[in-house]
Formats: C-alpha cells, structure tokens, sequence
C-alpha cells in the first residue's frame, strides 16, 4: 500500500498517509467551509466514506447550505450514504456528558463500517474546541487517545479550530497533541510542526518514533516494554503500525526507512 496516497484537496499539503491526525486553526467561519469542500471532494472522489461533525456554532441546516456550494453532489452523496454529517453534541455528548471512550468507540466504529461496505477508508472533520476551553486536561487525554485509534487505522482526521474561540495556551495544547498544524490567516497558509518529522511523507506518531528508534539501537520488544513502561503487545502494534505508515516488510526494512528519512536519530 502506498503510504502517502491520500490526496487532502488541501493544497498545502498534497497527498497524506492514512493513519494522520493534524489540525486546522483558520480565522472565519468561510475560511473552514472554503476548506471543507476540497477537503471532502477529494475523498468521496477516492471512494473514502466522509464524516463531517458540524462545530456548535452551526446548526444542521446551515451546515448543510454553507457546505452546498463547495459539494454540488452533496445532497447525492448523502442520500447514497457516502457522507454523513452528525450535529457536535450528537457524537461527543451523551445527556450532556462527554465520554471519551465513548467518543473514541464511534470514531472506531463508523471506520470499520466504512471499510466493511467497500470504502478504502474514512475521512473526518470536527472541532472539540470547545472541550479544550472547559477541560483542557480532559481534551489532551481525548486527543492521545484519538491519535493512537487513527495511527493505526484507515483514517485521515483534520480537527479545526476558530482562532477567535482560542487561546495562546489553547493553541499550545492543540498543536501539542496533533502530529502536525496548518493555519488558515489572511489568505495564507502556515504549516506548524514539532521535530523533523516530514509533512505529507509518513505521519509517525511521536510514540511510533520512539520505539522504532529503541529498535534501531538493537533493543527488544521485552526491554522497549520495560524502557517506556507500556505492554509488550503495545510494543509491537507501534512497530506494525509504523511499518505499515512506511511501506517496510517488517521491523528491520521499517528501521532503515525511518533512518534514512530522519524520522529516527542513528543509534
């Protein structure tokens, strides 16, 4: 499988990897929805089923409207079932409390149901800014753990957050938690990114590096266990998700891809 297929619509970036988990900050409400429309263009276009999680200030009727122009099959694509758009206290909340295990399950689910009927994958939009502004504790450890899900799926998820709603500290802990951002602001694009790791080649998770380079240093899945202090099992669906993300036949090819890109310093 080629790694790095997926084409975004996103002309920033290009073609991403499944398994990538970045996110968006733009300034107007026009600036998401002028994004959104090539963004999920081009995955119904690529037979990947598209979620879109309509942010709070949108009601379903308006999200549906503003997003017409941007998708004239829309309405196609909806009634076929290759799209759906699901209001933001409908998938986070849950009489009005938010589970993110809960959360995590249905991202997990509606990915196995997208493959299951045909589709090469999933394509997600959605915004939980308004998670980081009442839990900002509770929203890093929602984002981990929805990292890890998307890392090792067929997934691509673009979180979006309005610049306005946000704060310094806010944006810190967006960019913290998300494998790279892009920033929409006065007709310009910015791409953020924390380390070496290339955009738009192979999306490793910070995680994923670190045990592909305790492998690197002759390390076994036991020791890395013990190092990192995760289970054994965990270990090894790290190395096999970065080996997939890199298109290596198996750990060692998966070492030597990463130390030539620089994803991982030589031991």
């Amino acid at each position: 499988m080629n790694v790095a297929s997926r084409d975004t619509g996103i002309s920033v970036l290009g073609k991403l990897a499944w398994g990538t988990h970045f996110c968006l900050f733009y300034e107007t409400t026009q600036d998401l929805l002028d994004i959104l429309g090539p963004y999920f263009k081009a995955g119904l276009e690529q037979n990947e089923f598209c979620l879109w999680v309509i942010p709070e200030f949108l009601t379903k009727e308006e999200a549906l409207l503003a997003l017409r122009p941007g998708l004239p099959d829309l309405d196609r694509y909806l009634a076929e079932g290759r799209m759906e758009l699901v209001t933001y206290d409908k998938w986070y909340l849950e009489a009005g409390a938010f589970d993110p295990s809960k959360v995590i399950g249905r991202f997990a689910d509606k990915t196995r149901q997208a493959v299951s009927k045909g589709y090469a994958g999933m394509r997600v939009n959605g915004s939980d800014a308004w998670l980081l502004q009442r839990n900002a504790g509770q929203f890093s450890k929602y984002e981990r753990e929805a990292d890890h899900l998307i890392a090792k799926d067929r997934m691509m998820a673009m979180c979006s957050f309005p610049l306005h709603q946000v704060g310094a500290e806010d944006i810190v802990e967006a960019i913290c938690t998300h494998q790279f951002s892009v920033v929409r602001r006065k007709n310009a694009w910015e791409i953020i990114k924390i380390g070496d790791m290339p955009i738009g080649s192979h999306s490793l998770t910070p995680r994923e590096r670190e045990v592909l380079g305790w492998v690197a240093q002759g390390k076994s899945t036991s020791a890395i266990s013990q190092i990192l202090g995760i289970a054994n099992r965990t270990v090894d669906e790290h190395v096999k998700s970065a080996a997939r993300k890199l298109g290596a036949a198996n750990r060692t090819h998966a070492v030597a891809i990463a130390l030539r890109e620089g994803l991982i310093g030589a031991p």
